[in-house]
């Protein structure tokens, strides 16, 4: 994704926090690490003081990169190989468990990490896919655990399938009938 193709998915983010009071980002894959290269937070959302524009995060404990992972096979062992630290109780430390969960991932079509890392918030990605086919950021919307919670989780997951795809079409991607 350039510049341009993240300040034009804007709009279709604001549609996200407009009905949800998260924060949403965009990230991209970065030697074992999510890079987020947008964030937006809803003026009433829990503020997330370890993510904002340019921080990074383990791949394998975040939503966002997890997609990332599921969708380009060849990002899992320079991940791997980094280690899987546990950055809270609930962190995949298992070469085993990942790719599990990369497999469930990839055929879900979206990710979901529930207190994974360090910030205690559950969180819900999808890819954005360029027009090449190959998947390039993705699309998360995190909140408070009791906050996501509450919301209707299945509807939230939709929306958030949903914002990805229309960001992945803004960029050239095609979807296959």
């Amino acid at each position: 994704m350039y510049h341009q193709d993240i300040n034009d998915a804007l709009p279709l983010v604001y549609d996200l926090i407009r009905k949800y009071k998260c924060v949403v980002h965009i990230g991209m894959y970065d030697a074992g690490t999510v890079r987020f290269v947008l964030k937006v937070s809803a003026e009433d959302a829990v503020e997330l003081p370890t993510t904002f524009l340019g921080a990074k995060k383990p791949a394998y404990s975040t939503s966002t990169g997890k997609v990332l992972l599921a969708y380009n096979p060849s990002f899992v062992q320079p991940t791997v190989a980094r280690g899987l630290v546990r950055e809270s109780q609930n962190t995949i430390t298992s070469t085993y468990n990942l790719r599990k969960e990369l497999s469930t991932i990839k055929k879900n079509g979206y990710a979901l990490s529930d207190n994974e890392n360090d910030t205690q918030t559950f969180a819900i990605a999808a890819p954005i896919t360029a027009y090449s086919g190959q998947t390039v950021a993705a699309l998360n919307m995190v909140g408070s655990i009791d906050y996501m919670n509450s919301i209707n989780q299945r509807q939230a997951i939709q929306d958030v399938v949903r914002i990805a795809k229309l960001i992945s079409k803004h960029v050239g991607y095609i979807e296959n009938e």
